[in-house]
């Protein structure tokens, strides 16, 4: 008995009075749920790099194509940076990675990918023609071009072709190149037309002329207006689609199977896995090897005024155990045409569920559809799926180990696992906590155990 202890406490305790107290204590009331096989000791280690292939020191072609990305100083600070980690500690706390939306390693980030960057929008270079033309101006250029149809470009080569005139005149004239795509454009013409007159021929269309004046239409404008026939520089701009400020077109699918059901009359499911296939992305491989359940299943009925419509309806959910989970619904008058829309509708919807370690969730979440309300909770390795069946079946889909929730108020199915999926959507991840407040976040155990916490 330690001295500190007071002699009254001792004196007054139950165990003084009663020794055999102690051994009639009433043990706790355990709950009866559905849990998991704790996992054992002989848990795989995730893979481990090798050092002696992994890091090997450069050799000379390597470092020749090094130069052509980086600098000299940069090359520099890379080496010093890898030869201050031993590769005995990148061997240990390194983990090859194995979930479907990883980097792409190695990545020098020096291309821009359509899908994950921001597109960097063009520079708009300032054209001397792309004017407000006043009122004044317009209706000088329209007479002038309605009298004279020649480009500004035929009467250039006109006066370059000229015997009759004095050659200072023509230095002079070609001189005034510079002012083609400038306010002072139609001046020019206007000067050129004095010098070299129009003789009333029938011009001959080329080539040329006919691909704009297709062009034209094609844009939806008038051909029989000579201000509208686009050709040269317009046509450029007018087919520059960084410069344009209309959106780009909705890309159309070439393939009709994706707009069109496929004509497989003898199995339909084959029919619509290879249709969800195609929507997708996945290989029929993928879809079959996807872990799927129907959590609800009841009929329902529609009153019209032709009567009583019957049908049945269905909840299915659809995961590949690696962290993506989906729930879809399906009504049709036929129980097995409703299972198969659920389940299709599930495996289309599957989104990425964050998970802490690859076993349970982030903290403590809530989800409320309706009036059922469900709490999800994190739990130590080994503590299992502790929950009612509908949740336990929504976490082995997406691949949850460790876990405990409560429902509250509702017992209904369909709204107990839409709130349970929109809890688990709506984890907040301690990396964004870390970013909002200004900080940076380390995790201590990966530190210094090299990621093997359980």
């Amino acid at each position: 008995m330690s001295v500190c202890r007071p002699v009254a406490r001792c004196l007054l305790s139950t165990s003084a009075a009663n020794p055999s107290s102690a051994a009639l204590r009433i043990a706790p009331h355990r709950i009866r749920c559905f849990a998991t096989t704790p996992r054992s000791n002989d848990t795989k280690r995730p893979k481990q790099l090798d050092p002696a292939k992994s890091f090997r020191p450069y050799t000379e072609e390597e470092k020749a194509a090094l130069k052509a990305y980086y600098t000299p100083e940069q090359i520099a600070a890379i080496e010093a940076a890898e030869a201050a980690i031993a590769p005995r500690d990148l061997e240990k706390q390194t983990k090859v990675r194995t979930d479907p939306w990883r980097v792409t390693y190695p990545d020098d980030f020096t291309t821009i990918d359509p899908l994950l960057d921001f597109q960097p929008k063009p520079e708009v270079t300032s054209a001397p023609s792309l004017y407000l033309k006043t009122d004044e101006e317009w209706y000088s250029e329209t007479a002038q071009k309605l009298q004279d149809p020649r480009t500004t470009e035929e009467l250039f080569a006109q006066v370059q072709r000229s015997k009759s005139l004095p050659a200072h005149v023509k230095e002079n004239a070609l001189k005034l190149k510079k002012h083609i795509g400038t306010q002072k454009e139609t001046a020019v013409r206007v000067m050129l037309g004095k010098l070299i007159p129009n003789k009333t021929t029938p011009k001959v269309q080329s080539e040329q002329d006919h691909e704009e004046l297709a062009f034209t239409k094609r844009l939806g404008l008038d051909p029989d207006d000579p201000l509208w026939l686009v050709g040269g520089k317009g046509k450029e701009l007018m087919l520059d689609e960084s410069a344009s400020a209309l959106a780009p077109e909705i890309p159309k699918f070439d393939d009709p199977r994706v707009r069109w059901p496929t004509s497989d009359e003898d199995d339909p499911a084959a029919a619509a896995m290879k249709q969800v296939s195609l929507v997708t992305g996945y290989s029929l491989q993928e879809l079959r090897q996807l872990k799927t359940k129907i959590l609800s299943n009841h009929r329902v009925v529609n009153q019209t005024r032709m009567g009583k419509i019957q049908s049945i309806y269905c909840l299915s959910i659809a995961g590949n155990g690696k962290g993506l989970l989906g729930i879809g619904e399906g009504k049709s008058a036929e129980g097995s045409e409703a299972a198969r829309m659920s389940t299709m509708a599930a495996i289309r919807n599957m989104k990425p569920i964050p998970r802490y370690e690859d076993r349970t969730i982030y903290g403590e979440v809530k989800g409320k559809v309706g009036a059922a309300e469900v709490t999800l909770s994190s739990r130590p390795p080994g503590f299992g799926i502790r929950c009612q069946h509908l949740i336990y079946e929504m976490c082995r889909a997406a691949g949850i180990s460790d876990l405990a929730a409560r429902v509250t108020r509702s017992r209904n199915p369909m709204n107990v696992a839409k709130a349970t999926y929109e809890a688990l959507m709506s984890q907040r991840l301690p990396e964004d906590i870390a970013r909002a407040r200004g900080k940076k976040l380390v995790d201590l155990r990966k530190v210094y155990y090299a990621g093997h916490v359980h």
